[in-house]
């Protein structure tokens, strides 16, 4: 509703325009009234005032059409704008756990639901506008010349008007359950993309077939009582034309005969009819369209009045805070769907500035949703959780986050050149810059090895590079980015051994001048980490250097034995 507040000035230009419009109507049956009574009665006609004010009366009928056309323009541009700006910023403060439930929701949302909505705001509600204040007027006019007439016009209305919004409950109904089956669809065939490889190699393409082929045919059982419903309404929408013309001819007859009205006021009042009916016919199921796409605009306000992420207003110099950089304080934490399953269970763990501290553990033992919570994805549900001696809800969000330098294991690469992947979220950034970052990544001399160095295309996602090279050009953005703290999940998981050893090279560069956190799956790689944590069902199990931890003969000792056994 704040589009409309927004633009409630527009909405208002439309109001006197269409007024305005009705009213040259009126005045124009006016005078044909008086015309065809003064020579009914034999009276002299001033034939150039008549011809010189209908020509005004058009004149002044098409500058308003062509303003109106310039503004609805302009009305409609504005508004979608706004639309989208809304949805996009929105979603730059959404709560990270809404991305992990909707997926095929939001594509849906954001497309056909925002076309609907756009349109709702930009066509449909002016047109609601400008139809009530052209009935409004011209219901008016009838009224002054005869009551029976407006009689005539509006006998059969209410009950259309029954009838319409039977019609549009059940249009409602059908029109959520087809958003909850096109979020579906998205869902699945996003799903067979995404997994494209997996249902080649398993040969699951009549599987995913059959998947589609039940959600479409939900949805055409969905869409043949939909047009069953608007058929009847278009039946309706017809006889609401021809039966007002047959009522108020009969009407207008009897009242002309019985001397009720004049031959000059049957006339004009023809004339009004024939501005009046398309409005009155179509305004019924105009709204009922408009109830319809309440459907969408109820599931872009599912975006709009999702709980947004909480930022304070503090900022600091990281060179004058304290000698931790990140604290976490009898921290716990547990996922919406399953609040009974500690991710993290009264944890306690420190992250001493300038050291590099790796976190080790077996599958599902948190390392993951760590890293988020040290990001501000996820907010613990109890514990405390310092960046630099200040708990992290008193940081401003955003300041917070640019101290924070991110490599998840699941990189993502924009489809653009390399040299605009490295520099994301930082302006005019010179290339030099980003060549000196590649340097520290290990990723240059494969850059300048391409034909089109730094300005070669990616792909979709990355894929005309290999998973180390999308590493290290991960690494070198996480480098370019300056921040004193730089989280690395899993950097070295499923590459080769000298790919492994090239990214080894690059971490260990950059933190000498960093915080440096490692998700570890290859011990072997942080053999020389300052801390090593050893998570174990949410809590810090043990801590300490490599050759302390192996001297414990522990969990790590246990894993790490395990690596070489496996290596071997």
């Amino acid at each position: 509703m704040k589009i409309i507040l927004y633009n409630s000035h527009y909405l208002f230009v439309f109001t006197i325009m269409a007024y305005i419009m009705a009213k040259i109507v009126t005045i124009s049956a006016t005078m044909i009234s008086n015309a065809i009574d003064d020579i009914h009665n034999m009276k002299n006609i001033d034939i150039h005032s008549l011809i010189i004010k209908t020509l005004i009366l058009i004149l002044i009928s098409m500058i308003m059409a062509f303003v109106k056309q310039i503004c609805s323009e302009k009305y409609s541009i504005k508004i979608q704008k706004q639309c989208k700006n809304f949805i996009a910023s929105k979603i730059q403060r959404m709560e990270y756990g809404y991305f992990d439930n909707h997926s095929g929701s939001i594509i849906t949302k954001l497309t056909s639901d925002m076309t609907v909505v756009e349109q709702l705001f930009s066509e449909t509600i002016p047109t609601i506008i400008q139809s009530i204040v052209t009935i409004i007027t011209v219901c008016i006019y009838i009224l002054a010349i005869n009551k029976k007439l407006l009689f005539g016009v509006v006998v059969c209305y209410p009950f259309v008007l029954l009838v319409t919004s039977i019609i549009a409950k059940k249009l409602v109904i059908l029109a959520k359950r087809r958003r909850g089956k096109f979020d579906l669809l998205a869902e699945t065939v996003g799903d067979c993309l995404s997994g494209i490889e997996i249902v080649r190699s398993y040969e699951l393409l009549k599987t995913v077939e059959k998947r589609i082929d039940r959600v479409v045919e939900d949805i055409l059982k969905n869409e043949s009582s939909r047009n069953k419903y608007n058929s009847l309404s278009g039946t309706l929408q017809n006889l609401l034309r021809w039966i007002p013309n047959v009522i108020c001819s009969v009407v207008a007859l009897i009242t002309t005969i019985n001397g009720e009205i004049t031959v000059g006021e049957l006339m004009a009042f023809i004339v009004v009819l024939n501005r009046i009916i398309t409005p009155m016919s179509e305004l019924p199921f105009i709204i009922n369209d408009s109830k319809e796409s309440k459907v969408s605009l109820d599931r872009i306000n599912e975006i709009m009045n999702y709980p947004e992420e909480e930022s304070g207003d503090f900022h600091t110099s990281i060179e004058h805070s304290g000698a931790n950089a990140i604290e976490l304080k009898n921290l716990s934490f547990s996922y919406e769907d399953n609040k009974d399953r500690k991710i993290l269970n009264h944890c306690n763990l420190t992250f001493e500035k300038g050291k590099t501290t790796a976190v080790v553990g077996t599958s599902g033992a948190g390392k993951t949703t760590l890293f988020k919570i040290i990001c501000g994805f996820l907010k613990p549900i109890d514990g405390a959780y310092e960046l630099y001696g200040h708990n992290f809800k008193q940081w401003n969000l955003m300041h917070a986050r640019d101290q924070i330098a991110n490599v998840s294991q699941n990189i993502f690469l924009f489809p653009e050149t390399i040299a605009e992947n490295v520099a994301y979220g930082k302006e005019n950034v010179a290339l030099g810059e980003i060549i000196k970052s590649c340097k520290m990544a290990n990723i240059h001399d494969f850059i300048i090895s391409l034909p089109e160095q730094y300005n070669t295309l990616v792909g979709e996602r990355g894929a005309k590079l290999s998973g180390g090279e999308r590493q290290r050009l991960s690494i070198a953005r996480a480098v370019l980015k300056k921040a004193p703290i730089l989280l690395l999940d899993e950097p070295t998981s499923a590459l080769d051994i000298g790919t492994e050893k090239m990214i080894q090279e690059a971490i260990d560069h950059i933190s000498l001048n960093s915080t440096v956190i490692i998700i570890a799956h290859r011990l072997s790689t942080i053999r020389n980490a300052d801390k090593i944590v050893v998570l174990d069902n949410g809590q810090v199990a043990e801590s300490g250097t490599h050759e302390s931890l192996i001297s414990q003969n522990g969990i790590y000792a246990g894993l790490y034995h395990s690596e070489l056994e496996n290596s071997d």
